[in-house]
């Protein structure tokens, strides 16, 4: 199955003439081409879909009673919860991501046309940010087997995000000394999670705020019987479905530190957010402020009537 991806891979390499990055440095596509060899001759795909299963086995049956129960008592308790879900986009910069020095720097690349269009492009520290955000996570939604063979049998750096992604979770609960068996949930969940009417009741008990790129806040204070929604707005990643121009304000690192800054502010105590990399970091530090980060991604683009991702 990964020889496809492999075969391909010079069509889905992103060249100095394209992005201009790293600057000055010429692209070596059989370097990059064996470097991944390498990578799926370590993780070939029954061992990476054995992963996902594990998780499976792993994970609690019933995970959105498990969120939802954790959820309500981070809200009754005021105390703080992280729910972050991992992405191929996110595991392609964690853990064993940086043995493989040119997937990695491809992947910024990527990152750089897709995630960062209205921002600098952040340096390692981030990603070492972006790392602890999953480390310290009270509840992290890992990739299924499903998505991993969706990308196992469609592009090599979403198989190697993929892959990379879940062996980082499954190194973090090695090391939770806090237990982990009510940690680990579906990625999907979140997608469960928002159609449940006690999740709606409990967010109409306590201050609601929302990070995302679309700026009609109505349809998700009706959406959730919210009468009031704290809103900040940000620019969306680079999608045809989404609306992009020049106006928008630089994401990072402008209105990401306002935004960091608005959290310890304000008296709202759970976040909705839908911000790509970004919303892992911003969960983790609403986590440590003692309030509630939902990484709710594309969740939120199909509750504004944009189907960017498919459900699951």
């Amino acid at each position: 199955m990964l020889m496809k991806i492999l075969d391909e891979l010079p069509n889905h390499v992103l060249g100095d003439g394209q992005f201009c990055f790293p600057r000055g440095r010429e692209i070596n596509i059989k370097k990059i081409q064996r470097e991944f060899s390498r990578f799926i001759e370590r993780f070939p795909y029954e061992l990476a879909k054995q992963r996902a299963n594990d998780f499976e086995h792993r994970s609690p049956s019933q995970d959105i009673d498990v969120l939802l129960a954790q959820l309500e008592a981070a809200i009754r308790g005021h105390k703080g919860l992280s729910f972050v879900r991992m992405g191929d986009g996110e595991g392609r910069f964690v853990g064993i991501s940086r043995e493989y020095r040119r997937l990695y720097d491809q992947s910024k690349r990527i990152a750089k046309n897709i995630w960062y269009n209205y921002s600098k492009v952040p340096n390692e520290k981030f990603y070492d940010n972006l790392e602890g955000a999953y480390a310290n996570a009270s509840i992290v939604g890992y990739v299924p087997a499903h998505r991993l063979e969706l990308e196992a049998k469609n592009v090599w750096y979403g198989y190697f995000g993929c892959v990379c992604g879940n062996e980082f979770i499954d190194a973090s609960l090695e090391h939770d000394i806090d237990g982990n068996a009510e940690k680990l949930v579906r990625n999907w969940t979140a997608v469960n999670m928002v159609g449940e009417a006690t999740f709606s009741e409990l967010l109409r008990t306590t201050g609601v705020g929302i990070v995302t790129c679309h700026p009609h806040q109505g349809v998700f204070v009706e959406k959730f019987g919210l009468t009031h929604i704290e809103h900040f707005v940000i620019p969306p990643q680079y999608h045809p479905l989404l609306e992009n121009h020049s106006s928008f304000e630089r994401l990072y690192p402008d209105q990401y530190l306002e935004i960091m800054a608005s959290f310890g502010k304000s008296d709202t105590q759970v976040y909705l957010i839908g911000a790509g990399v970004f919303a892992k970091i911003f969960c983790e530090h609403l986590r440590k402020l003692g309030k509630v980060g939902l990484d709710l991604g594309s969740v939120l683009d199909n509750i504004a009537g944009v189907a960017t991702r498919p459900p699951t």
